[in-house]
């Protein structure tokens, strides 16, 4: 190869890393890395629709500008398993409805979700808590057609000044390939 062909070789690939580093339709083509907050509804009144996928327990809403998806998270709790030491158990199925960049539709999730708590759920604080979300293959809708991947998520607990729990965000990241 010569001179100049290694150089349009280099400046092709240098020019083809830079777009798949951008949000969106680029990088979404194999896979996107994705990180961003939720929050629980109605934190953000107008990002849900309650009423979008059926009965729901829970609706976690990814406003606008709060990370790369955008858009809710609607939850159905499982059963719960409680251990004497204040561990909580559940897997949930959720459905994602949304935008990652430019890309929209929806896809559903298994959640394996777990938390420590100091006493009884919802009626003590809670220590910690972290889930793992998997889209389920073939589930996708729209541009999320054929998505796979994995979300995990921490939960951010603030206090007060007594160390009592007084709201919760969600931290998460993972990649939604398609």
């Amino acid at each position: 190869m010569g001179r100049r062909s290694f150089r349009l070789v280099t400046v092709v690939l240098l020019a083809l890393s830079m777009l798949a580093a951008l949000p969106g339709t680029a990088a979404a083509g194999n896979g996107s890395r994705v990180s961003g907050t939720a929050v629980p509804f109605p934190v953000a009144p107008d990002t849900c629709d309650p009423t979008a996928t059926g009965p729901v327990d829970y609706i976690l809403a990814m406003p606008e500008g709060s990370g790369d998806l955008t858009g809710c998270l609607y939850g159905v709790r499982g059963p719960v398993k409680f251990s004497k030491g204040g561990t909580l158990s559940v897997r949930n199925t959720e459905t994602f409805v949304g935008c990652l960049g430019d890309l929209c539709g929806s896809f559903d999730l298994v959640a394996h979700i777990t938390s420590k708590w100091d006493g009884l759920p919802g009626q003590s604080n809670q220590v910690f808590g972290r889930c793992q979300h998997k889209i389920v293959p073939g589930s996708g809708t729209g541009d999320f057609e054929g998505a796979t991947g994995r979300l995990d998520f921490k939960d951010i607990i603030e206090r007060d000044a007594d160390g009592n729990s007084i709201g919760v965000e969600f931290d998460y990241r993972g990649s939604v390939r398609l």
